[in-house]
């Protein structure tokens, strides 16, 4: 494993860190994490040439993330304040991102993609025949197609975790994340068919929120603090998350039901566009 830090940080907090995180989880070989102080200094990583344009675009979100490059396992972590003071926070990122690289390792994202091609032409061409703009339904439809990649692979890397009894710190690290992150987002729950005749950007907006509740709740459901995770979310949004449960239904039954079969990934697509779907026509 070889580690840069850049910028100002504490290295032994992160020494410390990465020394709890490898008794927790296998290291993949060759991984190389980077811990930035400011994500502005994730530029300054230099990589082979043909990788250096996919890491510039992934650094345009402002967010730790993970990728692998031929034999090459890259983390980028984005180390803010309250990082660098919530150890177990940090422990959970990490275990998130190097159990992505290890769904990589496996060969499980490959398929998941595979997968996604092969259903997308047909979910394409009912996209296109609903009455709205066709620059703004294939906008749309390349949007939703990223969020449910994102949303499936996380949902793999999250249960891979939970399985192997992480549930601690992927709960702290959550609780950070959705607080950060999402919890400001405005959310509407009004008439999503009457709104998009206005604005398709709503449509996305709502999907990408409850597919991402979705890739953290669905692996931790059966749990013991799953509810803690529930309270939580309910207080952040000022929501009630079982409102968002029904509206998730299809996925629900479907990720228990079909889970480990070799369709999953198919069939969690379609319902996705289903799902979109209905909404719009």
């Amino acid at each position: 494993m070889n580690i840069k830090v850049i910028g100002h940080l504490d290295k032994n907090y992160i020494e410390n860190t990465l020394n709890k995180t490898k008794r927790l989880i296998k290291i993949p070989r060759n991984l190389h994490i980077y811990f930035l102080e400011n994500i502005n200094l994730c530029y300054s990583i230099k990589l082979p040439r043909n990788i250096q344009k996919r890491l510039k675009i992934a650094c345009l979100h402002k967010i730790s993330f993970s990728f692998k490059y031929k034999n090459r396992g890259v983390i980028i972590i984005y180390m803010d304040k309250v990082l660098a003071k919530k150890e177990d926070s940090l422990i959970g990122l990490l275990l998130h991102e190097i159990s992505h690289i290890n769904q990589i390792n496996k060969g499980v994202y490959k398929k998941v993609l595979e997968d996604f091609e092969n259903i997308m032409g047909r979910n394409h061409q009912l996209f296109m025949k609903l009455k709205y703009e066709k620059r703004d339904l294939e906008w749309l439809f390349n949007d939703i197609s990223t969020i449910s990649i994102l949303t499936l692979k996380d949902i793999y890397a999250n249960n891979e975790l939970v399985k192997n009894k992480l549930t601690k710190y992927l709960i702290t690290y959550y609780k950070l994340e959705f607080d950060r992150k999402i919890c400001p987002r405005p959310v509407f729950y009004g008439d999503l068919k009457k709104s998009a005749q206005y604005d398709l950007d709503l449509i996305r907006l709502v999907f990408e929120f409850e597919l991402s509740l979705i890739s953290v709740i669905l692996p931790l459901y059966k749990t013991k603090r799953a509810h803690e995770l529930v309270r939580y979310l309910s207080k952040c949004y000022e929501s009630n998350i079982n409102k968002v449960s029904k509206k998730c239904h299809e996925l629900i039954i479907l990720y228990f039901r079909d889970f480990k079969k070799k369709n999953f990934n198919k069939e969690f697509f379609n319902a996705v566009f289903r799902k979109v779907y209905s909404v719009l026509k």
